[in-house]
């Protein structure tokens, strides 16, 4: 099929592809929240990051969410990370609710991917962890890693 824009115009190809499981365990994958008006800690003189524990969040915080790939093998990978916020929750600082993010792991490499996001309103809500894949030829894509989903209470203040 041929498009002819009007005006200017961009376009995407956008691949949705079926992905077998489970997990290879091929890549290693964490994921950790941190408040992003309250980040950092000293110990000493080390700065370290304050990472949120528990299952619940507040209401209009600004929290962080971090995955890190490890690729723990003396190969090259090239990655897809999807990422999704929690139900219920809006993105911020130019995230997306869903996105895929192309990672390139070197030899014994780790690389973080994080995006931004709050919830407007208390509740139950889920969040679908991380999911990385590489492309794996013929037979289709291979899931490497996945985080579980958890659930997260959003409560009003602590």
């Amino acid at each position: 099929a041929t498009l002819t824009p009007g005006g200017h115009a961009i376009a995407a190809v956008v691949e949705l592809s079926e992905v077998s499981g489970p997990p290879s365990g091929e890549v290693l994958l964490g994921q950790t929240y941190s408040r992003a008006d309250d980040r950092w800690a000293w110990e000493g003189s080390e700065r370290v990051e304050k990472f949120v524990t528990g299952e619940e969040l507040l209401r209009g915080v600004v929290y962080t969410c971090q995955f890190v790939v490890t690729n723990p093998t003396s190969r090259a990978q090239r990655l897809a990370v999807l990422t999704q916020i929690p139900q219920g929750a809006v993105a911020v600082c130019a995230g997306a609710a869903t996105q895929t993010h192309r990672v390139r792991a070197g030899p014994f490499e780790s690389a973080a991917v994080h995006y931004s996001f709050y919830f407007p309103r208390e509740g139950a809500f889920d969040h679908y962890g991380a999911q990385v894949t590489r492309a794996g030829g013929p037979g289709g894509h291979a899931l490497l890693a996945a985080v579980a989903p958890r659930a997260v209470t959003v409560v009003a203040e602590a």
